[in-house]
């Protein structure tokens, strides 16, 4: 008797890690919800662990040896995140929505990056269309009038570029500007380098 309470006890034990460690195989295809296509280089993870991929270029993934009660977790870069419950389940198809979040202007400055209002130093933007309608020989001269405090200065010489100060003539330090024409950066602007 005591020899088949021992082995029931011990069936049961057996059972209940079996069930408590059951592991399934979860595959699927992440799609993006306003398009419907696949949502390349998403990432799946299981909740609460390091076990995880991400979708290929059709938007599928498959993970193995995922806990039959887990959870998994679906996200992507400007997307909501998305959890699932895999509750046994071995497809899970998953829409992404975007994330759409009022973005405030920020600056990248020489020592770290602040919101455009809380910076201190001037800056200044030209859009393309207030200068695209100038008749004029060189960018310079068509910034000129359109930065507050700034100064064009022609060197004279054949084939030199203006010079140009920004905020005052007598300032200490340099004073010449940065320029950024479509997230290139440029310290010397001159037609012969557009």
């Amino acid at each position: 008797m005591k020899k088949q309470l021992v082995f029931i006890l011990m069936s049961l034990l057996f059972v209940a890690t079996t069930y408590a460690q059951r592991t399934v195989t979860v595959q699927g295809v992440v799609t993006d919800a306003n398009f419907n296509e696949p949502v390349i280089g998403a990432n799946i993870l299981v909740k609460g662990t390091t076990l995880g991929t991400i979708c290929d270029v059709d938007g599928k993934y498959l993970l193995e040896n995922v806990p039959a009660n887990g959870t998994l977790v679906f996200s992507f870069i400007g997307m909501k995140t998305v959890e699932v419950k895999v509750d046994g389940k071995k497809t899970i198809n998953v829409e992404l929505s975007d994330d759409v979040q009022k973005l405030e202007d920020v600056v990248v400055i020489g020592y770290g990056t602040s919101k455009a209002k809380d910076l201190t130093a001037p800056i200044s933007v030209v859009k393309s269309d207030q200068i695209a309608s100038q008749a004029t020989t060189s960018p310079m001269s068509a910034l000129q009038g359109k930065v507050p405090g700034m100064n064009v200065v022609a060197s004279g010489t054949p084939g030199s570029g203006p010079k140009v100060t920004i905020r005052g003539l007598g300032s200490f330090g340099d004073t010449s500007p940065l320029y950024v024409v479509d997230g290139m950066f440029y310290d010397n602007l001159n037609s012969a380098t557009l």
